[in-house]
């Protein structure tokens, strides 16, 4: 049975997203604890890999990246190493489109690739708030000593 409506948002993006209704925000959800783990072998290509060594420590700083977010996170890695092995391909294509073997016209394979290795990117961008639309709903508190921010 498929599970209806929207997805409930997680507890630690209601709380620095503020609460305009004043709702009561129940923190019964799991808190596993900050840290992804080690890259995964074999998984990634060098796109992949390039994206995890860059994004892993900023989202961990944020909190927003966990022990049990590695497999979605090695996805994200994954689909952009994919998409943008597909880009490369499709730069150096005459035309984006081609022949198929009963003569019709079709758009070539590495351009429908870009396009759901692109979709697909962008889905799981959205689940670590790696995308604009998410950023605009985070709203960050403010650290309470400003001295301890800056290192002074």
């Amino acid at each position: 049975m498929a599970l209806v409506g929207r997805k409930p948002k997680p507890t630690h993006l209601k709380l620095v997203s503020g609460n305009p209704g004043k709702r009561r925000i129940e923190q019964n959800e799991p808190k596993p604890a900050v840290g992804v783990g080690a890259m995964p072998r074999g998984m990634l290509n060098a796109d992949g890999q390039a994206l995890w060594k860059e994004l892993r420590p900023k989202l961990e700083r944020l909190g927003l990246l966990t022990e049990v977010d590695g497999p979605a996170f090695a996805l994200l890695c994954e689909w952009w190493g994919i998409a943008r092995q597909a880009a490369r391909e499709v730069r150096e294509l005459e035309s984006v489109w081609t022949v198929d073997g009963q003569g019709r016209e079709r758009r070539h394979p590495a351009l429908v690739v870009l396009k759901q290795a692109t979709e697909q990117f962008c889905r799981l961008a959205g689940e670590f708030g790696l995308t604009p639309a998410m950023r605009a709903r985070l709203k960050v508190p403010e650290p309470e000593n400003s001295d301890e921010f800056f290192g002074f």
